[in-house]
């Protein structure tokens, strides 16, 4: 039992890999050094237990304020530490991300239409949750809003615990 356990039950989580439900401390040492961050406490203590998640409802979140015109946002699966690259922190880390995120944040899972949510590992921002939103990234270098980094995210939570237990299974509307 972890602090996750209760929370996640609700939700009815499956894991995608058999093999890979969980990983170890070495695991996570190796993708801190390939980072260059340490992972928040809480975030590793998550992939040491779950790693690469999915859900069988549909669950939302909640942003701590109105983004894009929007206040609750969903997820589709938790990427982890795992051989299939396409949901392996690491390299989607490395080979996709490192240079359209704002410096500091880490892919950790995504929604059904390939928007990410980050966690921060840069000391100012670690451990909080942001939404990426990939259509609203800018490409043009005159855009006044690329002066801000973080233009395309939303603020989730202040902890990846806070995050996880704002979650809930979207109701339905009549």
């Amino acid at each position: 039992m972890n602090q996750y356990s209760q929370k996640l039950g609700e939700l009815a989580i499956y894991w995608l890999y058999e093999d890979a439900k969980t990983v170890k401390i070495e695991d996570i040492f190796a993708l801190e050094k390939i980072i260059q961050h340490q992972l928040p406490q809480d975030y590793t203590e998550f992939l040491m237990n779950y790693n690469v998640i999915a859900f069988d409802n549909y669950v939302e979140f909640p942003l701590i304020e109105e983004c894009f015109g929007e206040d609750w946002k969903s997820i589709d699966l938790f990427w982890g530490i795992v051989y299939d690259e396409a949901r392996d922190i690491g390299h989607q880390y490395i080979n996709n991300y490192k240079d359209r995120l704002p410096n500091g944040l880490l892919p950790i899972a995504s929604d059904a239409g390939d928007n990410i949510i980050c966690i921060g590992i840069a000391e100012d921002i670690k451990g909080e949750i942001y939404f990426w939103d990939f259509e609203e990234e800018l490409h043009d270098p005159d855009d006044e809003d690329l002066e801000d980094p973080f233009y395309n995210t939303c603020l989730v939570a202040h902890s990846f615990s806070e995050f996880i237990n704002s979650m809930r299974i979207e109701e339905e509307l009549d």
